[in-house]
């Protein structure tokens, strides 16, 4: 791009929805006097009836004077126009000096016209002029414009332009017609309708600023006097001695700066200097009309505008005519001035003319939503958001389907997937009981992973911040747009389908605990009243009521919470694979955008999605374990744990066994472990245990465990190998597979036979809990013995 690289497409852009510019009051420019010149063009001819883009025009004419005073030396230009009758009546209401029609081209070239008397017509003359490149293809018609600089008082001023018979047809240059303009925010989808938010857009219909007229010099000095206050009396002056803006160029990159940095006053001071060292320059002035409109003045706006009519215009970035841009900042100091009607086919012109100009939609957007027409707005402002050549109608069809967008250049093929966190699933209602307090630890624990995500998030996006000034608008735009897109992507009706059925899953297991345990809707019915209500009945009389009650409700509630918890069990298996699913599918999406993110702070910031989603699936089905278990733990003396047993009735002249004898004395206050390389030993009142490891493998070891029960004189070994495997940092699964020998205390053999022993334990945070152990033993010996 070069040096004025679209300041008005950066500055519109940054106020795409606050509609825009001037409009004049009906009324001459000066008053009438009797001896006044007026001057007009006549005989107007052009060489050519086709031409294209930036190719030539010889235009024959002549200038007369049909006033009764001498004109003095003036300046002939000519337009390009599709519409000569609505040329001639923009001009006869233009309070600009020239008269002005927005829409009309002013072509590259003029004729410099001596003074004429009274009555006089200069000589005919043949004026090359130039189409500028990105004029819009098309048919038009050719005007010469007398005193197109405004610089002759005249009769009348509006009737200085005159029209060639013949049209003249404007052709895309070679090759350009099959050149596309990409997208200026391609990872933005199109949203629909009903998520587009007019609140804002319609804001603008409410707060405008009441119009005001102006000529540009009050409007240049309102703006220098605005930079001054803001930035001191002295900051213009300080700015030129700064040395980087000596010449117009320098001015005008320092203004690029001062967007590319959300700084309007930094850009507007640049402008307004490159417009003092090029006073005859009108692109200067156009440009800081955008910036001014995107600082809420938007009577300065249509001032400075007027102030670019009679100026030469230089060609615009990416080949676009400037004329364009000013009749979009026009349109849109219409709108923030009350006059939306009259900015609507200011827009409509550049929707035709220059359909890369998007902000024309955006200002056509505010338009509509200012009359109530919500759903043809949120149209113009899904039609903004791409920037592209394709030719479009000056309005809107909402009986016709919106084009289909280009796919985003988005590399998706690099999504990974998360798992779920494992939960351990209780078997019995005793491992519920018993895992109670690790489902409520862990639950405790989701705070603190929130704020962690929270700390993380904002470190992350204070570096994207950091580093913007590193990037053009472009990049943060594409960046910003991948991040959104990444939420975006888990609105799907497949992952709309897993949340549904996880949800649904989680309200049966509610459902179920509430039915057995008593809960909303269940406050009479509940399974646990109705046992106890059973059991009340039954022991009604019995002498000992309290503990027949207790036997009784013993006796119901257990085999009845072991069903309701073995369906219970059953829909949390389900709900933590379907979380898996969910979360599988949803990292894939989300980490698959994320890969498009070349920047480390931005793709992380992407995939915090994925940290809390996974959270917030997890936690919902801790939860319903949590509160599951806690009521088997509430319930657990009566539904529960198993009684004691009775003891048994003592039989007259029937001794009782022996006991397994009292501790030894020597042993009796003495507990110790010693851990001697390969092996371990282990003393206590009860036993003394000898174990030997050695690693095969870095999970799997062999093993023998001697244990001699001290109060019973039995002896065990136990030998074969053992592995374990943790999973997560939290889970740590063991075994223990091989053959085990024990004596009976006298010498002989008890028995022989295969021990398998699998446990798992659970670590959260500092606490470490034991959630499942079982050994068992296959007997060699057992089919060989006899009942005494």
């Amino acid at each position: 791009m070069n040096l004025l690289t679209r300041l008005t497409v950066l500055a519109t852009a940054t106020a795409a929805t606050l509609p825009v510019v001037l409009s004049a009051d009906p009324g001459s420019a000066h008053a009438t006097a009797k001896a006044l010149p007026d001057l007009t063009a006549l005989s107007v001819t052009a060489d050519r009836t086709t031409v294209a883009e930036g190719g030539l025009i010889n235009v024959r004419h002549r200038v007369a004077n049909r006033g009764k005073a001498r004109a003095a030396a003036s300046t002939t230009r000519f337009y390009l126009t599709r519409d000569v009758a609505g040329s001639q009546a923009a001009r006869k209401v233009s309070t600009s000096n020239p008269r002005s029609a927005p829409a009309d081209i002013l072509l590259i070239g003029s004729r410099a016209m001596p003074r004429l008397k009274p009555r006089a017509k200069s000589k005919t003359a043949s004026v090359g002029v130039g189409v500028p490149v990105g004029t819009a293809p098309g048919v038009y018609r050719l005007l010469a414009c007398a005193d197109d600089r405004g610089v002759v008082r005249e009769k009348t001023e509006y009737d200085d332009c005159t029209p060639a018979p013949t049209a003249i047809r404007v052709t895309a240059a070679p090759g350009t017609d099959s050149m596309q303009m990409p997208s200026y925010a391609d990872t933005s989808p199109w949203l629909p309708t009903e998520q587009l938010s007019l609140v804002s857009i319609r804001s603008m219909c409410r707060r405008t600023v009441p119009a005001q007229a102006m000529t540009p010099a009050t409007a240049i000095a309102r703006l220098k006097a605005a930079l001054t206050a803001a930035g001191g009396r002295d900051v213009l002056a300080r700015l030129a001695r700064s040395g980087l803006t000596d010449d117009a160029a320098e001015a005008q990159q320092l203004a690029t700066q001062g967007l590319l940095r959300s700084s309007p006053g930094l850009a507007l001071a640049g402008l307004l200097r490159a417009h003092d060292l090029e006073p005859r320059i009108g692109n200067h002035l156009i440009n800081a009309a955008a910036v001014a409109v995107g600082m809420g003045r938007p009577n300065e706006a249509l001032a400075l505008l007027d102030g670019a009519v009679p100026l030469d215009l230089r060609r615009g970035a990416m080949g676009i005519n400037p004329q364009y841009d000013a009749l979009v900042v026009r349109g849109e100091a219409l709108v923030m001035t009350g006059r939306p009607t009259l900015a609507r086919p200011l827009f409509q012109a550049v929707r035709v003319a220059e359909p890369r100009l998007s902000e024309a939609d955006a200002g056509l957007a505010t338009v509509e939503a200012c009359s109530g027409k919500d759903a043809l707005a949120a149209r113009y402002v899904r039609r903004s958001r791409q920037r592209d050549q394709r030719p479009k109608p000056a309005a809107e069809d909402p009986t016709k389907p919106e084009p289909t967008r280009p796919a985003p250049d988005l590399d998706l093929s690099h999504g990974r997937s998360t798992q779920l966190r494992p939960v351990t699933v209780p078997d019995t209602p005793s491992d519920g009981v018993f895992l109670a307090p690790t489902y409520q630890a862990i639950d405790q624990g989701f705070q603190g992973e929130v704020q962690a995500t929270l700390d993380q998030s904002d470190q992350l996006q204070a570096r994207l911040d950091g580093t913007d000034d590193l990037l053009t608008q472009a990049e943060r735009d594409r960046r910003d747009a991948i991040i959104a897109d990444s939420a975006m992507a888990l609105d799907t009706p497949q992952l709309d389908d897993l949340e549904q059925r996880l949800t649904t899953k989680i309200k049966l297991m509610a459902g179920l605990r509430d039915e057995f345990f008593g809960g909303p809707g269940h406050e009479q019915d509940a399974t646990v009243l109705q046992l106890s209500n059973e059991s009340v009945e039954a022991c009604r009389g019995v002498p000992d009521s309290e503990s027949c009650y207790q036997q009784t409700m013993t006796s119901k509630c257990r085999p009845a919470l072991s069903r309701a918890h073995a369906q219970w069990r059953g829909l949390l298996g389900e709900a933590h694979s379907v979380g898996e699913e969910y979360v599988a599918l949803a990292s894939r999406r989300v980490s698959a955008y994320a890969s498009n993110l070349a920047d480390d702070a931005a793709h992380d910031l992407a995939l915090l999605q994925v940290t809390e989603l996974e959270r917030i699936t997890y936690s919902r089905i801790v939860a319903a374990a949590m509160v599951f278990t806690g009521l088997e733990k509430t319930w657990a003396q009566t539904c529960v744990i198993e009684p004691d047993p009775a003891p048994e009735p003592e039989i007259p002249g029937v001794p009782k066994p022996a006991s397994e004898g009292p501790c030894p004395e020597l042993l009796r206050t003495t507990t110790f472990t010693l851990e001697l390389g390969v092996s371990k030993l282990k003393v206590n009142c009860d036993k003394i245990t000898q174990s030997f490891s050695q690693d095969a493998i870095p999970w799997l070891s062999s093993f023998q465990d001697l244990t001699w029960d001290l109060r019973t004189g039995q002896f065990t070994a136990f030998a074969g190998a053992k592995g374990q495997v943790k999973i997560g940092g939290f889970l740590d699964l063991s075994f223990k597979s091989g053959i085990y020998l024990t004596s009976d205390g006298h010498g002989g053999i008890k028995d022989v036979g295969w021990r398998v022993g699998p446990s798992a334990r659970v670590t959260q945070g500092i606490a470490d809990y034991l959630v499942k152990k079982d050994e068992i033993d296959i007997s060699f010996l057992a089919p060989f013995r006899t009942t005494p």
